[in-house]
């Protein structure tokens, strides 16, 4: 399971079992139609069926087996996801980052499942090219779940490029470009990104050490984490920008 100290201060009565946490309500990410059913909104509406159905199941047995603990329990996220991410510079500017998902084991044996055709472990050509339109290029809706500050200014990330799905370990890996052009010859800049799904249907962390740069020669970067209470979600969760002060080499 990805790991990392995602909230600093956020406090969640958890149950535990192998390691995920796991919620008795899903309302949150539900809501009721018509006939009094239960159906996913967001995000998670847009899941394939045999990925959610997978997730839910899974969540379904063990909560079914966790009733009789004591304790309240509260919503959870039901994707854990690690990410990364490298400033990429030219002698021009920062051109924008590239990014690295690391999914959990749960939701990417789902995904395995409905797009590994051949059942190999790992995505073909024809099968990474099937997966980026019925599944990644969702993401272009929720602006790919990622905000860059450039100077003060919040951008949503409008596009992608270079998306690049795989295997690693049994785990489900996003590779992908999101462009951010910041030149130089406009003087000193401050430009942050943060990664996370307002829904909370995905547990999304960007560490402070998960940012490198990748820059020409006698460039100096420094970074930093900066919170974001203006952008708090889910009643309690701060996001944090990671930051990156440049100037000029």
């Amino acid at each position: 399971m990805p790991s990392g100290n995602r909230f600093p201060g956020a406090r969640f009565p958890d149950i535990g079992f192998g390691g995920t946490r796991f919620s008795a309500a899903e309302s949150w990410a539900t809501v009721t139609d018509r006939t009094g059913k239960p159906r996913p909104v967001g995000f998670a509406a847009r899941l394939p069926m045999t990925g959610r159905f997978l997730v839910r199941t899974i969540l379904a047995v063990v909560l079914l087996a966790v009733v009789l603990l004591p304790g309240k329990a509260e919503a959870h996220p039901h994707i854990f996801v690690d990410c990364s991410a490298t400033a990429v510079f030219d002698q021009t500017g920062l051109t924008g980052f590239e990014q690295e998902w690391v999914f959990d084991e749960m939701f990417s044996a789902g995904m395995l499942m409905d797009y590994d055709s051949d059942g190999n472990g790992e995505f073909s050509n024809e099968e990474a090219r099937f997966y980026e339109q019925q599944i990644f290029s969702i993401l272009k809706d929720y602006n790919y779940l990622t905000v860059i500050r450039i100077d003060g200014q919040d951008q949503p990330a409008t596009s992608a490029r270079n998306f690049r799905p795989s295997v690693r370990n049994g785990q489900l890996v996003y590779r992908f470009f999101t462009p951010c052009a910041v030149p130089f010859a406009s003087g000193p800049h401050d430009v942050g990104i943060t990664v996370y799904d307002p829904e909370y249907y995905g547990d999304m962390v960007l560490l402070e050490s998960a940012v490198t740069v990748d820059a020409p020669p006698g460039l100096e970067v420094c970074s930093s984490s900066v919170s974001a209470p203006e952008r708090t979600y889910f009643g309690c969760i701060v996001p944090v920008f990671i930051n990156l002060h440049f100037a000029a080499p």
